[in-house]
């Protein structure tokens, strides 16, 4: 060590002799560390020496530590007047840095080159740097030389840090975590990646193209469609009036995306609270029939109908407003027509008639109808307890039509086959044919 040297060459002009063995062994044992440490271990901390020796090879650690450190200025000197200096006398905003203020401006070497920054660029940079993200997904970078995309090194981080101390501005809540983190980018993702995964939400906001952000605002309209009443958006508006809703609404799908895809469940709780109650607000004062529709009671009755069908089994489709779930409702209402013992259907008053067809509301939000792949049941009522479909058997047999009998070869007989194919029935229904045969005959088409 360059300290020892010096202090050796010190002792050997002094006329007093200042080593004592215990510290030669120390010195001689500790050549190979810094010039601190040496000190805390062959001096300060050594048990052996007297408190006499120590103060007078402090003495001599000290007058040799500042030869030191005249050799070193001297040496930079010499380096800078060596170095290039980059030209360019203006920060990144294109304004002269002789304006600013002196702790306001940093120089950093580079590959023997010398840059001189303004250190509020450098530190809104480096900002945005640990905040990069790609789709939600937080993606830190490390910070970069603007002028030649090279990456900084660690020593010049920290020269970047302790210079921005020196100014009054605030320091950044990430740049302070990334330095606890000794400026470690796999440690800082550890420790701060839900502060990392919020401002990429909040970023993606920001930057992502509207046909993205519209389809989390429609199944955010979905999820939370009983707090606003079942408000809908309509698909067949123009991508001009789909931009506009994005736009507004940008405050209420971030908070939806924070609620979503967060990990903290306290902060979910946060933002879902947040997000039902400026839903309700915004429907309230900025709802109109042109953008959004708005489901009946019995649309709406339909509308859960089919999604608690879906959970039971089947994916769940938010655009799945069909005829299939209007098609159950009226299903449904010809089964109690069928299921009806009366004589008389036309006086009948049932307790759930059939549904009307709702009104081209809630047909125009899914314009191309994606088809349930599930069967429709179809409902086949019981012999024995029907007399209408058993008079209608009988007319067949009377009739004498060959496709309903079975010939047996051994004993002659005929016997009635109640499981005949359907097109052999008579398609159109006579006149003295009953309310609820003529429903029945409809009902097969379903």
């Amino acid at each position: 060590m360059l300290i020892k040297t010096i202090m050796d060459t010190i002792e050997a002009n002094a006329t007093i002799k200042i080593y004592s063995d215990e510290f030669i062994i120390h010195k001689n044992t500790f050549k190979n560390y810094s010039d601190l440490r040496f000190f805390n271990f062959a001096i300060k901390y050594n048990i052996s020496l007297s408190e006499y020796e120590k103060d007078k090879i402090t003495k001599l650690y000290i007058k040799s530590k500042n030869i030191i450190n005249i050799l070193n200025k001297f040496s930079k000197k010499i380096q800078l007047s060596l170095y290039k200096k980059y030209d360019n006398n203006r920060d990144l905003r294109f304004n002269p840095l002789d304006k600013y203020k002196e702790n306001e401006i940093i120089n950093i070497i580079q590959n023997k080159t010398i840059y001189k920054f303004r250190i509020l660029d450098l530190i809104y940079l480096w900002k945005i740097a640990l905040f990069k993200s790609e789709n939600m997904f937080a993606m830190p970078k490390e910070l970069k030389n603007p002028y030649t995309n090279i990456i900084f090194k660690k020593h010049n981080l920290y020269n970047i840090f302790f210079s921005f101390n020196k100014t009054t501005y605030i320091l950044p809540e990430i740049i302070l975590s990334y330095f606890k983190c000794s400026f470690n980018m796999v440690f800082l993702k550890k420790k701060k990646y839900p502060i990392l995964q919020e401002k990429a939400i909040e970023y993606f906001c920001k930057n992502a193209f509207y046909t993205e952000l519209i389809g989390y605002f429609i199944t955010m309209l979905h999820f939370f469609r009983k707090d606003t009443n079942y408000v809908f958006l309509k698909l067949d508006i123009s991508d001009f009036k789909k931009k506009a809703i994005v736009n507004k609404m940008e405050y209420i799908i971030v908070l939806y995306l924070k609620y979503k895809f967060l990990c903290n469940p306290l902060l979910k709780d946060k933002y879902c609270t947040e997000l039902k109650t400026n839903l309700k607000i915004y429907f309230k004062y900025n709802y109109t029939s042109l953008h959004f529709i708005k489901l009946t009671p019995i649309e709406q009755n339909l509308y859960e109908t089919n999604d608690n069908f879906n959970e039971t089994g089947h994916s769940t489709n938010i655009d799945d407003i069909s005829l299939n779930s209007i098609t159950d409702g009226i299903q449904a209402g010809i089964r109690i027509l069928l299921d009806s013992d009366s004589e008389n259907d036309e006086e009948q008053i049932y307790p759930n008639p059939i549904p009307p067809l709702p009104n081209s509301s809630i047909f125009t939000y899914r314009r191309q109808r994606r088809y349930d792949r599930r069967r429709q049941t179809i409902f086949i009522p019981p012999l024995e307890e029907n007399s209408d479909f058993n008079q209608l058997l009988e007319s067949l047999n009377d009739n004498n039509i060959n496709s309903s009998l079975i010939s047996s070869s051994e004993n002659n007989t005929i016997i009635s086959d109640p499981f005949q194919p359907r097109r052999e029935l008579p398609r159109t229904p006579s006149n003295q044919q009953s309310t609820s045969q003529i429903i029945r005959s409809r009902f097969t088409l379903f």
